[in-house]
């Protein structure tokens, strides 16, 4: 089936196409300049309307930014020889190289500069893939965009979201993105290195990935302008030496572009396959991992007080919210605490050491959890610094802040400044001894006073940035912002379990590469409505993550709050599926024994003795992507914005006793039947294929698998049904 993008706006190409081709696939650039123009697999066919390639940029000596691409070379040599296509163009003094190869299905492509001239080579965009448009017949209205943003997120209608004036994003957002983009930093916002443009109704789509098991600091996505129906795909990749003149650029790891068949789960199982061989994995699977606390496997309950910090999480207000949870429960409870210490939220960081009275009350609230058998993990920022704070200035930390380039003679402020709560922040450098020092120091502080480990807020979620500084002694480009938060929170974590080995260290959202530096990431972000603002108003959370790296680090925190019903309900369900264990917040002291909470109590404590019903069976398991299209949708309001949802939300894991476990949520008041078809090889593997429902006493009934491989039956109005296949 050709598919609807703009095809070549110069026509037939002067010359022809160069092909490369294997099997099934074949790649198509231009013999003028070397642009990709086409990819096919069979009858799937994408073409595209600009004849690019690459881009770079060069700076002179008085800053001056020269910007050089595919089609302005003085010289173009193409080679296709053994299944391999090389290119090279020309110019006074630089010459880049280009090598792209099909393996299995995808094409692997690299660049090389080598630069002669006076001029720092600061950024290389390769791929630049140009004039992409909408997929199909509808002009884009089924396309979507999975992007790993945090989570996972699904853009609809993806090229109308980018060419509307949807407002700047906001400074949190990252320091790269902008207006009509879809692109952003890794590591940082993006939690993985790859994304997925598809079409819902043809089941096809392109995937775009970069296989970098270095984590080097990267900007990608889609890049487009207002009112255009076509956008560019474009993988920013900044040298270690990118202030340097006369470096030249090595590409250190894989560009891969490819057709898949399927939905966004197929290009995420794409992404799998190379993913889990990489460092961050090494240390294995949750049951395998040594550097895990037994205490965190066991929680069967997190709380956590995000969007009612203000309360503090005194023990009037929160304990005997707490005791309720885990009287009804039966499961050891932990409570990720902000308010702890005797500042508001977002102020003063990163000091944490607290006045006499603060201590007392805090040794009073911990007294009273630790006799309820309560962990605490309280909240701390492993980022930013507030420069408007007096051990700023007498510290002299902005030696040790990442520094924007400074363009002229002046001493003014080149800091990456944040405004968070009013208040002026800035990134400090991870790769400083200091910062590195300083971190260990707070964190061993705040264990002092007795609790069981920290949140290390913004480590594994939040902008990363080039830093300039040149005694810090790191690259400005490269993986310095990897390599330097890497070896922070190893150095922490060994320092620290010298004296408390059962210490647990989590960080907000989710990413990879520091999977194997963190016990739990804090994945409530897959149920924060109030994000899919930036992503046009048809956006939905996906379990992008999950999808990938279920099995090797634990999910815990909930987006939805039990004080808001709708909210509860789809959150919870949207957790469930999504691989994040039991979690709750915004419930008090004041709600406890209120009839209005007592459903939505159940609903969470059911998901509760489920979840530890199949909990061993879903520790290592991979997530994997049941066929729910007998599922109907409907419109539901929550955060503020009206959502297209399935009226049952699924979510399945295979274990390495090849079982299947299905949750199946109807949050919904009425009855619901469900219809899910289950992966053919996931079931082949299955010993017999009989279903065991589990815990069924809340009037979900006749579930069955069929023999076309389908899990049917009725499912009660808000209810979780849970059915192992083995």
């Amino acid at each position: 089936m050709k598919n609807h993008l703009l095809r070549n706006k110069f026509g037939k190409t002067t010359g022809g196409t160069l092909v490369l081709r294997q099997g099934k696939d074949e790649l198509h650039f231009s013999r003028a300049s070397g642009g990709l123009i086409e990819i096919k697999k069979g009858k799937i066919s994408f073409a595209f309307s600009k004849d690019l390639l690459w881009q770079l940029a060069l700076r002179d000596r008085e800053r001056k930014i020269t910007r050089l691409n595919n089609q302005n070379c003085e010289s173009f040599e193409p080679k296709i020889s053994n299944g391999r296509l090389t290119m090279a163009w020309g110019l006074e003094k630089l010459r880049v190289e280009v090598a792209i190869e099909l393996r299995e299905g995808l094409s692997y492509w690299n660049i090389k500069v080598d630069n002669k001239t006076d001029q720092a080579l600061c950024e290389v965009d390769f791929p630049f893939i140009g004039g992409i448009g909408p997929i199909g017949l509808k002009q884009g209205k089924e396309d979507y965009l999975a992007l790993p943003w945090q989570w996972g997120i699904l853009v609809q209608d993806p090229l109308t979201v980018i060419a509307n004036e949807q407002g700047a994003p906001p400074f949190w957002d990252g320091h790269v993105r902008r207006l009509h983009e879809l692109a952003y930093e890794y590591p940082g916002m993006y939690s993985m290195q790859f994304l997925a443009y598809g079409n819902a109704a043809q089941k096809q789509g392109l995937y775009f990935g970069a296989h970098d098991g270095e984590a080097n600091y990267k900007c990608f996505g889609f890049y487009g302008q207002a009112r255009s129906r076509t956008v560019d795909y474009i993988l920013k990749q900044y040298p270690k030496d990118l202030t340097t003149p006369g470096r030249s650029y090595s590409m250190p790891f894989a560009a891969v572009v490819g057709i898949y068949e399927g939905n966004w789960g197929a290009a995420s199982g794409i992404y799998k396959r190379w993913a889990l061989g990489q460092p961050w994995c090494k240390r294995g699977r949750i049951s395998q991992r040594r550097d895990l606390p037994a205490w965190a496997k066991k929680v069967g309950l997190w709380y956590w007080n995000w969007r009612y910090w203000q309360r503090r999480g005194e023990p009037s207000e929160v304990l005997p919210a707490l005791v309720d949870l885990k009287k009804r429960a039966k499961v050891p409870l932990a409570f990720h605490w902000y308010g702890w210490d005797d500042k508001p939220c977002d102020v003063d960081y990163p000091e944490y050491k607290l006045t006499p009275k603060a201590r007392q009350r805090l040794a009073a609230a911990l007294r009273q959890y630790r006799r309820e058998g309560i962990r605490i993990i309280p909240y701390m920022n492993g980022r930013l610094w507030n420069i408007d704070t007096a051990c700023w200035n007498a510290e002299k930390a902005g030696r040790y802040a990442c520094q924007k380039e400074k363009l002229g003679d002046d001493d003014g402020n080149h800091y990456y400044v944040e405004p968070y709560a009013d208040r002026p922040f800035v990134p400090m450098c991870p790769s400083t001894d200091f910062w590195q020092k300083k971190m260990a120091a707070k964190v061993e502080t705040v264990l002092d006073y007795g609790v069981d480990g920290v949140y290390v807020d913004q480590v594994s979620s939040a902008a990363a940035v080039l830093c300039f500084a040149r005694d810090h002694g790191h690259s400005v480009g490269g993986n310095y912002w990897y390599q330097g938060y890497a070896a922070l929170m190893e150095r922490m974590r060994r320092k620290v379990r010298q004296r408390y080995p059962e210490a647990v260290f989590t960080s907000e959202s989710v990413i990879e590469c520091f999977i194997g530096h963190f016990d739990a990431f804090l994945g409530y972000q897959c149920v924060a409505f109030s994000f899919h603002r930036m992503f046009g108003p048809d956006s939905t959370s996906i379990p992008l993550f999950t999808s990938v790296y279920s099995g090797f680090i634990p999910l815990y925190g909930t987006g939805a709050t039990i004080q808001n019903e709708e909210e509860f309900f789809v959150g919870t369900a949207l957790d469930i599926c999504g691989g994040v264990q039991p979690s709750v917040q915004g419930y008090f002291a004041d709600c406890v024994n209120r009839p209005e909470y007592e459903p939505r109590l159940r609903f969470l404590l059911d998901w509760v003795q489920k979840y530890e019903l199949v909990k061993a069976r879903l520790l290592d398991a991979e997530w994997i992507q049941p066929d729910t299209s007998g599922i109907p949708t409907w419109r539901v309001k929550v955060g503020g914005l009206g959502k297209t949802l399935p009226t049952i939300c699924v979510g399945a894991w295979r274990n390495e006793a090849n079982e299947i476990a299905v949750f199946a949520v109807n949050y919904t008041k009425q009855k619901r039947r469900m219809d899910i078809g289950l992966p053919e090889q996931a079931l082949r593997r299955a010993a017999s294929c009989r279903v065991n429902v589990i815990g069924n006493e809340n009037g979900t009934a006749g579930i069955e698998l069929t023999k076309a491989g389908r899990l049917t039956g009725l499912l009660a109005p808000r209810s979780i049904a849970v059915a192992v296949v083995s």
